[in-house]
């Protein structure tokens, strides 16, 4: 759960990585290695797998925490067991 919940937050906030540099490449084509050197490029990628880790710690612990099956207490009245009346319908 939480490996899949890591990489799936990871590839959003990578997908989102590259539309910014693309932005930064379109709209500022001269200054892009100075805006997005490899330094930053080094602390954006840290942020987001930062980010993503944190995102898939909390919903990991967010679902085990819930309570999925409680054998010992029932909240739910008992059946009614309807019978069938009409036995010899076709």
């Amino acid at each position: 759960m939480f490996f899949f919940s890591l990489t799936g937050n990871a590839t959003i906030f990578l997908v989102v990585i590259m539309a910014y540099d693309r932005y930064v490449a379109i709209s500022n084509p001269l200054r892009y290695r100075i805006i997005i050197s490899d330094l930053a490029c080094l602390k954006i990628l840290l942020l987001a797998l930062t980010v993503s880790f944190m995102v898939a710690v909390g919903q990991t612990v967010a679902i085990f925490s819930l309570p999925f099956c409680i054998a010992t207490v029932s909240t739910m009245p008992p059946q009614k067991v309807l019978k069938n009346e009409n036995e010899n319908v076709l």
